[in-house]
């Protein structure tokens, strides 16, 4: 390999390890830290609506563009077991000072980063923020575990009231590994 290709890699190395510490830094500028999750994601989610509208770490959509379950990617190994969590933290609306959380999603015991192969604990429930509110934040969240895991106790599992840091410590998950992160209303915001 030429010296111009090695440096080629590592100006991208680089550039994928401060896009890596963006994510950290935004969850927390976005008090997801500590007041969703005690630890931030190292690594960026690849979370994808429809054919190309792409979450960015808190870029903004429309309910009519979350309707059905998004693409979701993240670069796993094929040999370890993980959960994917996606919650809504600013029930019933983002300026009262209660922290509640909806689950929106929930698979877990997937294989490397194939979702069809996990178990769904939690169909897809589509972002719905009341008509008056600000847009809320919608955080999607893998974890690793460390074997698999049981989940038919959850079927009785309640969406309102969802805590992701207890449900994460309660079944022994490690991470957040991967995050991303949007904002839904019910109108688009011009940003």
């Amino acid at each position: 390999m030429s010296i111009l290709s090695y440096f080629i890699v590592a100006l991208l190395l680089l550039a994928n390890a401060k896009s890596d510490s963006n994510v950290s830094r935004t969850f927390k500028k976005l008090q997801l830290v500590p007041n969703v999750i005690p630890t931030a994601p190292q690594n960026k989610l690849t979370v994808i609506y429809g054919e190309d509208s792409e979450v960015e770490l808190g870029n903004s959509f429309e309910i009519t563009d979350t309707l059905s379950p998004p693409k979701v990617t993240w670069d796993g190994d094929e040999d370890s077991l993980y959960t994917l969590i996606m919650t809504g933290p600013d029930v019933p609306f983002p300026q009262q000072p209660r922290p509640s959380q909806i689950l929106h999603w929930l698979i877990g015991n997937i294989e490397g980063n194939d979702l069809d192969s996990g178990d769904v604990i939690a169909p897809y429930l589509q972002p719905l923020p009341p008509p008056t509110s600000d847009p809320l934040r919608y955080t999607l969240l893998v974890y690793k575990q460390n074997d698999v895991e049981n989940f038919t106790e959850l079927s009785t599992l309640k969406r309102k009231g969802f805590k992701i840091a207890d449900f994460a410590e309660k079944h022994n998950l490690d991470g957040p590994v991967f995050g991303n992160f949007f904002l839904a209303s019910t109108v688009k915001a011009i940003f």
